[in-house]
């Protein structure tokens, strides 16, 4: 049997590491990775028996949310975005222009993929699971302690 923070963590590595990969089938099913940068940086840290992390790139948020209106979105991001789709460079600065005054149609149709992919049922079995584990951790300190 595994020690009880070697199994947690190997329990919060597998979940994270699964929404890793939806995230990243979603990005690859609706074409929402034109230079590669953006899967490549979604990653997995800092696993141990009780924490983790499901990190990403300053912008990743953008892909999965969309962009609000009000800022110059980084132009560029939009010529390397324009440059991997084959849209001439000098719309970027259209692009950028029309994000700024009206945010992207991912926010305007105020979607969340994170919460799409990442849905409740998802995290409920996953707290499940770590509560079966600590439940029988606890059970067995229990018992070691009226043991002794």
């Amino acid at each position: 049997m595994l020690e009880f923070e070697t199994y947690g963590a190997t329990i919060i590595n597998d979940f994270l590491n699964a929404m890793k990969e939806e995230l990243i089938a979603y990005m690859d099913s609706n074409d929402r990775n034109a230079t590669g940068r953006s899967k490549a940086s979604i990653q997995v840290i800092n696993v141990t028996g009780s924490t983790g992390q499901l990190i990403g790139a300053e912008w990743i948020t953008f892909v999965f949310k969309g962009r609000a209106p009000g800022k110059m979105p980084p132009l560029d991001k939009i010529i390397d975005w324009c440059n991997a789709r084959g849209i001439p460079r000098n719309v970027a600065w259209v692009i950028a222009r029309n994000i700024m005054e009206s945010g992207t149609k991912l926010w305007q149709s105020g979607r969340n993929i994170f919460n799409e992919v990442i849905t409740q049922e998802k995290i409920n079995t996953f707290v499940a699971s770590i509560a079966v584990i600590y439940t029988a951790r606890l059970e067995t300190d229990i018992k070691q302690l009226f043991a002794a």
